[in-house]
């Protein structure tokens, strides 16, 4: 979701599904929905928020940074 990525779409096409499920769900068709509008900064806005959660929260091996279990573990 950056501007190589746009670039692609733009040329080649695409069919604009990704993130089902994710957390910026709604970010992820809206990138596709401003490509195809002719929007790229709002596009690369979506884009940009989404590669900051892949960095902040998984290493580059896409493992979590953070423990779920650790949670579950605490006493109430």
């Amino acid at each position: 979701m950056d501007e190589l990525g746009a670039t692609l779409i733009r040329e080649h096409g695409g069919d604009g599904t990704m993130g089902a499920g994710a957390v910026l769900g709604r970010e992820h068709p809206d990138f596709y929905n401003h490509l195809w509008r002719g929007e790229l900064s709002e596009a690369m806005r979506c884009g940009a928020r989404d590669r900051a959660i892949m960095v902040d929260w998984f290493t580059d091996h896409l493992v979590g940074r953070f423990d779920p279990r650790k949670q579950f573990s605490k006493k109430r």
